[in-house]
């Protein structure tokens, strides 16, 4: 039997096989095998290059099996196509004769096998569409939406669609972040390419992501492809907006709960970042605004400067994390002695790691607070700015976006909380801090005397 396996269908039922190669393929197709044909039985590796045990297997070498002998009835070569005939004669000349090869378009998963319109009937596109939505971290609560709408129904995967701008139409961003000016292609670009495409892997539920290269290809995706729509009723013709704080409150009220969170692989690294650090304090974040917008909305440091520093060294470990627009300039005086988590700005799956692992998460209220507001795995409080001198900073603003002043978030924790009162003083970010450690600290105590 000197045939290619093409999917994990063709292996002969009740199959007692060994894998050639204990590589990267041989590994993944261990661990797919145990996952979808539990029949056949697994008896080990082998491999001329390496010895011991992966995944209860052992690693054996070629000639300790008997060719074609009883103890085996396949041997499945899973190794790089350019070696496959080097192998197929190793494997002849010493009088081998039951082997297979994966094809070169094996598929690891038995769900390909099945018809392309069934796969499509589980997915849910989620359009985006910048002619009524920005390009900002108010992405984030699209993709919330469209999750809560993905579990609702039942799908089982999200795909997001980004739909260029009409070109007649005025970009939802401020501008450019020197000049303040909009500039076409400049700033929407940018935060597409380096932001919002990362925030779509903050749901295991999104495999892909499709960036359109016009509008007429979302119309096509949205006609042929698109079984299923968010919105609904979704054409290039008359997009509606789905981020705002009202359909955000609504989504939480009518449920399911979801919630956005890091990628494993991004919290082993920020694991490992603490360890070689020594961190083993309770890490406590602090995200700075410092942007060109709205600069009264933008972070007092000095004042959280002398709030890290009133934390005791023994139980808190303060780390910062700058502003994007900020984050390649000088360094700030007032932060030397501190960490400072430079990553955190070019890499949102870094950046929400950190957050679900520290003790407590402090912002300003600006766009990278959504990212625990959306996350159940995380604390956080965030300091409002209210000031009725300029309008987007003001009560009226806020109704506007539908956001109840005094109130907190729909669905947020008791560990979750918005602070409208004080401002970023030291004083009250103290005062804050104080109370939310109580709370934290007495919830433990609670858990521990249940446990």
């Amino acid at each position: 039997m000197n045939e290619t396996i093409k999917t994990l269908h063709d292996i002969p039922r009740n199959c007692r096989l060994y894998i050639y190669c204990a590589g990267v393929f041989g590994r993944q197709l261990l661990r797919v095998l145990r996952q979808e044909r539990h029949d056949v039985q697994l008896l080990g590796f082998i491999d001329t290059f390496k010895t011991g045990v992966i995944d209860g297997l052992p690693i054996v070498p070629l000639e300790q099996l008997e060719p074609d002998g009883n103890d085996f009835d396949l041997i499945l070569v899973a190794i790089q196509p350019e070696i496959k005939a080097q192998i197929s004669k190793l494997l002849m000349e010493q009088g081998y004769s039951s082997f297979c090869h994966l094809d070169q378009n094996f598929r690891l998963s038995s769900d390909d096998s099945g018809d392309d319109e069934d796969r499509i009937k589980d997915v849910l596109y989620a359009f985006y569409d910048f002619d009524v939505s920005p390009a900002s971290f108010a992405f984030l609560m699209f993709l919330y939406l469209a999750e809560t709408e993905r579990v609702g129904k039942g799908y089982k995967y999200l795909q997001p669609v980004l739909v260029p701008r009409s070109r007649n139409r005025l970009s939802l961003v401020m501008g450019n972040e020197t000049t303040g000016r909009l500039e076409e292609g400049d700033t929407d670009a940018w935060f597409i390419q380096n932001v919002m495409t990362s925030c779509c892997w903050l749901l295991p539920s999104c495999r892909q992501l499709t960036i359109c290269n016009s509008r007429q290809e979302a119309a096509f995706i949205a006609r042929e492809l698109a079984i299923n729509k968010f919105p609904q009723d979704y054409t290039i013709e008359a997009p509606e907006e789905h981020y705002s704080h009202f359909k955000i409150c609504q989504a939480i009220a009518a449920g399911p709960q979801v919630s956005l969170h890091s990628p494993a692989k991004a919290r082993q690294y920020i694991q490992q970042w603490m360890t070689s650090r020594n961190i083993r304090q309770k890490i406590v974040t602090m995200t700075l605004r410092e942007t060109f917008a709205d600069i009264k909305r933008n972070s007092q440091i000095a004042e959280w400067v002398k709030f890290a520093r009133s934390l005791d060294p023994r139980d808190y470990h303060p780390v910062f994390i700058r502003d994007t627009n900020a984050s390649l300039s000088a360094d700030l005086p007032e932060l030397e002695g501190f960490t400072v988590f430079f990553e955190a700005p070019w890499n949102l799956e870094l950046r929400m790691a950190l957050y679900e692992a520290a003790y407590l998460n402090m912002f300003v209220n600006n766009g990278p607070a959504a990212l625990c507001s959306l996350n159940a795995r995380t604390r956080y409080l965030t300091f409002v700015y209210l000031s009725e001198e300029q309008f987007s900073c003001s009560r009226a603003y806020y109704e506007s976006a539908g956001v109840e002043v005094g109130a907190q978030f729909p669905g947020a924790s008791p560990f979750q909380r918005t602070v409208w009162q004080g401002r970023d003083s030291s004083e009250n970010l103290q005062k804050e801090f104080q109370a939310m450690c109580t709370l934290i600290e007495t919830e433990r105590e609670t858990e521990a005397l249940c446990g």
